[in-house]
């Protein structure tokens, strides 16, 4: 007897296989996901300590430039003499740092375009926020110092096409009841 290659058990077998091979590469392409999801971080937080160190360094500039002319008036301080030297050594260590920032720039960027031209090709990058970001659900209402709590992704949520809730329906109102016999003589 023939053996049949398309059999209930082979199927199962192959959709199993199939199944374990997707988790597999979901898993490798959430790993590259988090790997470039952390590299671009790290870039914006360099970006913004480079942003830091320029504007520092163009105050210490201006602290030098003064610090030059107070010394040109009266050579004689060596007080100030020593704090040239001090503002000079720390525009030194800020142009260093501008430096580096510069190399490790060019490494990040050059990783973040080798996974977007390999792995993450034809992938949407910034399709949903981190799961870092889901897990804080309060968001600050800067107004009443209160903060507003949003359901979580296991919550149902409904929206309602009223901006306000509406309030429960009143119970109907009875009318009076006019088949009792009133009472209106009075005591007399």
């Amino acid at each position: 007897m023939c053996k049949h290659w398309n059999g209930p058990s082979e199927r199962e077998h192959l959709s199993e296989q199939g199944a374990g091979w997707s988790a597999c590469q979901r898993e490798e392409r959430n790993n590259d996901l988090a790997t470039y999801n952390a590299l671009a971080k790290d870039r914006e937080e360099g970006q913004e300590e480079w942003h830091f160190s320029l504007t520092h360094g163009h105050a210490l500039q201006e602290q030098i430039q003064l610090v030059q002319v107070k010394l040109k008036l009266d050579k004689r301080r060596t007080d100030l003499s020593e704090e040239l030297k001090t503002l000079q050594a720390v525009l030194e260590f800020e142009k260093q740092a501008q430096c580096d920032w510069a190399t490790q720039r060019g490494e990040i960027d050059t990783q973040m375009k080798v996974l977007r031209a390999g792995p993450l090709k034809g992938v949407q990058i910034n399709r949903c926020p981190p799961v870092a970001a889901l897990s804080d659900t309060a968001i600050p209402d800067t107004e009443s110092g209160s903060s507003l709590e949003l359901p979580s992704m296991s919550e149902s949520v409904v929206f309602s096409p009223y901006a306000v809730p509406l309030p429960p329906p009143s119970p109907p109102v009875q009318p009076p009841d006019t088949s009792a016999p009133s009472d209106t003589s009075g005591p007399s």
